[in-house]
């Protein structure tokens, strides 16, 4: 019954491809067109990048209106998600804790914008000037809820037993006497220095908190944009989670780009070196092409119709295209080869068409289903993205048996190939070392079969020096001009990673504002923290300045 019901499955499969090659040909690429068609906001997306790259800037605008890309929008399209948080388990404490603080306080990734001149002390009017040009400039983004720095701090001053609160950076122009006494305020108060100005104090920072839920390539591009603008004269580096994040996405295309570049690359000249037919090549690169296209196109159509995030492109998917190419090139490959090779013998093309499918159908189908399996098994890990991950990149390997099983012997049947032609004749170079290499495995099996299990055990000891590297700066290249900028950030000012503690009690009383102290002391003794801030810190600073300023008064009061 198992044989009989695999021999009509495979007949079927053959039947199709050979007796109805041309229908067979028209619903395969049509079935690929509509899962295509969920990249289609992508397209135009693409479309429009390139117009604004050719064409005239007026031009463009005027080929390119506010609707244009409205209308692309509502189509269906790849999502990019640059939200790392959605590549950790929704249960567990950490994730939990951080929803819960950016409910009660917001956002609490900060960006950062340092600027200034290597040597020359950032208390100086031009400066300042800038300073507050950008500072307002930010302050107006809708993406943004709060910018901190210089040009928008408070200042505290007692004024005979009162408290007076002031801005720090009273104007855009000051002069030298009040750019003084902001520098002479700040050394006074070393822990708001520290967030305002770098170490050597010729670096000025700008702290940025965004508002909750807004994509951070728009703030990052803004963010950038506005720097340029007016910190134009100045040494810029940017930080911080958000600008990261922002940046993720177009890092991640650049990644996939040059990764699909070499794969293509060594693929094609692979290819080209073994089958020496521009035909064989390209049905191979049909199908590869279609079943890429046609993943990507399937993720967007689920987001499309279900809004599911887990089918947004993170940094986990960006190793998909490749693995797909591999798996679609693989299956491609072995159907062609046997071909050839049978053509080679039979002289005729339906022949050796249906020799090939016979013998191999049934290895590319257990081959692909327990892939397909192994990445559907990804739907049980506790990280959400894993289950599109796995479900997307199943459907990728599913359509790519499809074509190399139905559409690619189709398209072979009805081309027209050259049976004197050297592809038919001869043996290409990598078949005659294939042969070689066979012949030797078989000669020397027991030498080969000690010296690969010796190899086995050395590197199994590898295991033990594998280190797990949490530190995201290192995730950029070094010399890269993102790492440049978190190197500086780390290295210059108060760093691009922050921590937030979450304390619940009466903030009104000493005794809990104490013990906030003591974790607040205990952390900043961390030799890897170089700052901290808390409600502490505001409470000393008023006591201080009620009490004539005295530095001996920078306490928690009694009462």
């Amino acid at each position: 019954m198992g044989m009989t019901m695999n021999h009509f499955i495979k007949m079927w499969f053959i039947r199709q491809s050979l007796d109805h090659s041309k229908r067979t040909i028209r619903i395969m690429v049509l079935l690929s067109l509509i899962l295509i068609t969920g990249l289609s906001g992508n397209i135009l997306f693409a479309a429009k990048w390139l117009g604004e790259w050719i064409l005239p800037e007026a031009t463009a605008a005027r080929v390119f209106p506010a609707m244009y890309s409205d209308f692309a929008d509502q189509l269906p399209h790849l999502v990019i998600d640059e939200d790392v948080m959605k590549l950790l388990p929704q249960t567990i404490e950490e994730r939990v804790t951080w929803e819960n603080v950016r409910e009660e306080f917001g956002s609490t990734d900060m960006a950062f914008i340092a600027f200034g001149l290597q040597g020359k002390s950032v208390f100086d009017e031009k400066l300042l000037a800038s300073l507050w040009d950008a500072s307002q400039a930010l302050e107006e983004l809708p993406e943004i809820d709060e910018v901190m720095s210089i040009s928008t701090a408070d200042r505290m001053d007692g004024d005979e037993g009162f408290l007076e609160i002031s801005s720090l950076q009273s104007s855009r122009n000051l002069t030298a006497d009040e750019v003084r006494d902001i520098e002479q305020y700040l050394g006074k108060l070393p822990s708001l220095k520290k967030r305002m100005v770098g170490r050597h104090g010729d670096y000025v920072n700008i702290m940025i908190k965004p508002q909750t839920d807004i994509d951070n390539n728009i703030l990052r591009n803004k963010m950038v944009d506005i720097a340029e603008r007016f910190l134009s004269d100045y040494e810029i580096h940017y930080g911080g989670m958000p600008y990261v994040f922002g940046t993720i996405p177009a890092l991640m295309l650049e990644d996939v780009l040059i990764l699909m570049i070499l794969g293509i690359g060594i693929l094609l000249t692979v290819l080209a070196v073994n089958f020496r037919s521009a035909t064989a090549v390209k049905l191979v690169w049909g199908v590869i092409v279609i079943s890429l296209l046609s993943m990507m196109g399937f993720m967007s159509w689920i987001v499309t119709l279900t809004g599911s995030e887990k089918f947004h492109f993170t940094m986990v998917n960006s190793s998909m295209p490749i693995i797909l190419l591999t798996i679609a090139a693989a299956d491609g490959v072995h159907i062609l080869a046997k071909f050839f090779r049978e053509l080679r013998k039979r002289k005729d093309v339906e022949l050796a068409v249906r020799v090939t499918m016979d013998r191999l159908l049934l290895p590319v189908f257990l081959t692909s289903l327990t892939t397909i399996v192994a990445f559907l098994s990804l739907i049980f890990a506790p990280i959400e993205q894993f289950t599109g991950y796995g479900f997307t990149i199943a459907l990728g390997i599913t359509w790519a048996w499809l074509l190399s099983s139905l559409f690619l012997p189709a398209m072979i049947v009805q081309h027209e190939w050259d049976l004197k032609s050297k592809a038919v004749t001869h043996l290409s170079v990598i078949e005659k070392i294939i042969s070689v290499y066979g012949r030797n495995i078989i000669r020397y099996r027991k030498v080969i079969l000690s010296f690969g299990s010796g190899i086995v055990i050395i590197a199994a000891f590898g295991i033990l020096l594998v280190e797990v590297e949490v530190d995201f700066t290192k995730f950029f290249k070094p010399g890269s001009e993102i790492r440049n900028s978190l190197d500086f950030m780390n290295q210059e000012m108060t760093g691009v990673m922050d921590i937030d503690i979450r304390i619940e009690g009466d903030l009104k009383s000493p005794d809990v504002l104490r013990k906030v102290q003591a974790i607040q002391e205990f952390v900043d003794a961390h030799p890897n923290v170089y700052s901290t801030f808390s409600i502490v810190d505001v409470i000393k600073q008023m006591h201080r300045t009620v009490m004539d300023d005295d530095p001996e008064f920078e306490t928690i009061p009694e009462s």
